[in-house]
């Protein structure tokens, strides 16, 4: 049967009512009922699990009959390689969807390719290169063939983009292309980077995929009115057209478009050009729905953000009425593991980090007080009971963690399995040290940073007087007021009444504030999914402390 004979019986989906996945009230991959999919977990063995998560239901997939190809399908990570924070029930991250691809391509023995719809990288800055080419590394390996090119590509360096695009001499084959029907790289096109398009082989089926960015995107890229020397965005319209041409001559039985714009965008390419049988969109929510926004040719999908999750798409080329079956794969804890192969991308991106300063070389802020860190022990000096509390506090061994992974690794299910440090990890430090920012994720002046990283005894002990979450990222930075308070217990004359008095002023902090304006800083969505405005006088008894003495 011929792929226009078979594609134009009917796109129908297979969705079991237990597979539909519950929105996760927290902005993280905090599913009260995850979606069903490979694996249903070891019988007869209860997870940990606290109380409002439940594990997984059984798996949908084996219910499927085998396809003559799979397609895994993903876009949107925004920089998260784990799952999308700290917590250990959220969603996500590169080592479980390897873990999926294993088990497609082992288990179930279906062929299989990913192709990423783009938007991996997060941030403007070096770390964030460093992200991107690890995912990049950590995709290839699992078996990515394509990715698309979204705004988050075109705001990393234009050079580095046209070397990562280029495979190594006969590598050509297993290389993670970039195609861009309409993205042009240094306003030339015989760059050889992106690919207007590509053509992939699985099983016996040949999958032509293409990209588009819509250029009303480049508002997200550089400043309303800015050049944006080093790419063009050309109209869409046209270059779709071309792009079809050349890969209908190599008679692909599945057309795909990855759709970098709106999904009403991405609708209206659906009605100009009905050839694409699978459009995946931007946009749409963090956590799709399991019904795709269009189910007839061409069908559009979202495949979510963040990582937490990925399309599956089951080919069927001889199935009249079922040619296509899809599937949003919730990347849960209980059936996808952490795989060797992942572990090791992430220890050669930590040592990379670590090699290339990273945390140093992003450069620092300014606090807006203009005083100094002191350190917890300063504190302690004067304020002796708050900080007999906080020294038996998780925040006074949130470095610790990042050394160990913490309870999950050496009391969890996870104990035993090779901890990889995120000792030199921006990312991390921001929040499990003293004197970041943890929503910007840079450095505040003289804030934390390795202590081999500095120069004299004096200041790397300082550097380590700093590790933990300490007094002063909730109070700010202390010199001021433990300058003038020392010199005033030596000399009460020597400081004014109301210099002293606005010193402590300076960084006192009301519960009413913590839990409006500070507290989320590093419990935010991300990292602390329980953490909620409703439960924060639950978390305030553990670390609860007031007064002076």
């Amino acid at each position: 049967m011929t792929r226009r004979s078979w594609v134009l019986a009917g796109l129908l989906l297979s969705v079991p009512a237990a597979v539909v996945g519950v929105m996760s009230i927290a902005g993280c991959g905090n599913n009260t009922s995850p979606p069903a999919v490979i694996n249903p977990g070891n019988k007869g063995e209860k997870d940990k699990v606290t109380a409002d998560i439940a594990p997984p239901a059984e798996a949908a997939f084996k219910k499927w009959k085998k396809p003559a190809a799979v397609l895994v399908l993903s876009g949107e990570q925004h920089g998260y390689m784990e799952p999308c924070g700290c917590s250990d029930t959220q969603s996500g991250g590169v080592a479980r969807r390897d873990d999926l691809f294993r088990q497609i391509r082992e288990e179930l023995k279906w062929p299989v390719v990913g192709l990423d719809l783009g938007g991996i990288p997060k941030r403007e800055r070096k770390q964030s290169v460093i992200k991107f080419d690890a995912i990049r590394a950590a995709l290839t390996e699992m078996g990515y063939a394509a990715q698309g090119m979204g705004p988050d590509e075109l705001r990393l360096p234009t050079d580095h983009l046209l070397a990562v695009g280029q495979p190594a001499e006969g590598e050509a084959a297993k290389h993670l292309s970039f195609v861009a029907a309409n993205v042009v790289l240094f306003d030339s096109p015989d760059l050889g980077t992106p690919l207007h398009e590509k053509v992939v082989t699985v099983g016996d089926l040949k999958i032509g995929v293409t990209s588009v960015l819509d250029p009303a995107m480049k508002s997200e890229i550089v400043p309303e009115g800015g050049a944006g020397e080093n790419f063009r965005i050309e109209p869409m319209e046209e270059t779709i057209k071309a792009s079809l041409a050349r890969l209908n001559e190599q008679k692909p039985d599945i057309l795909v478009l990855l759709s970098h714009a709106s999904n009403a965008t991405s609708e209206k390419l659906a009605a100009a050009f009905p050839d694409f049988d699978l459009i995946v969109s931007a946009g749409g929510y963090e956590e799709p729905e399991q019904a795709p926004i269009r189910s007839e040719k061409p069908m559009i999908l979202n495949v979510g953000h963040k990582g937490k999750g990925v399309g599956v798409l089951g080919i069927y080329p001889d199935d009249k009425k079922q040619p296509l079956k899809f599937e949003f794969v919730n990347l849960d804890k209980w059936r996808f593991k952490e795989t060797a192969a992942m572990r090791e991308h992430m220890r050669a991106y930590q040592q990379r980090l670590k090699d290339e300063k990273v945390a140093q070389q992003d450069g620092e802020l300014s606090h807006p007080s203009g005083n100094r860190f002191v350190g917890a022990a300063k504190c302690g000096e004067c304020h002796k009971k708050a900080y007999a509390i906080w020294s038996k506090s998780r925040h006074a061994h949130a470095f610790e963690s990042l050394e160990t992974g913490g309870k999950e690794y050496t009391e969890g299910d996870k104990k035993g399995t090779p901890f990889v440090s995120r000792i030199y990890d921006a990312e991390c430090l921001a929040c499990h040290t003293t004197g970041w920012n943890p929503q910007e994720m840079l450095r505040f002046e003289g804030g934390y940073l390795p202590p081999e990283w500095v120069d004299g005894t004096d200041a790397q002990k300082h550097m380590k007087a700093l590790r933990g979450n300490q007094c002063e990222n909730c109070h700010g930075p202390g010199s001021h007021h433990a300058e003038l308070d020392e010199k005033w217990s030596l000399d009460p004359k020597s400081v004014s009444e109301e210099d002293l008095t606005a010193a402590r002023r300076e960084v006192k902090l009301t519960v009413a504030i913590a839990k409006d304006k500070v507290c989320f800083k590093c419990h935010d969505t991300d990292n602390s999914p329980k953490f909620k405005t409703a439960t924060f006088d639950q978390y305030w008894e553990k670390v609860k402390h007031q007064g002076r003495d």
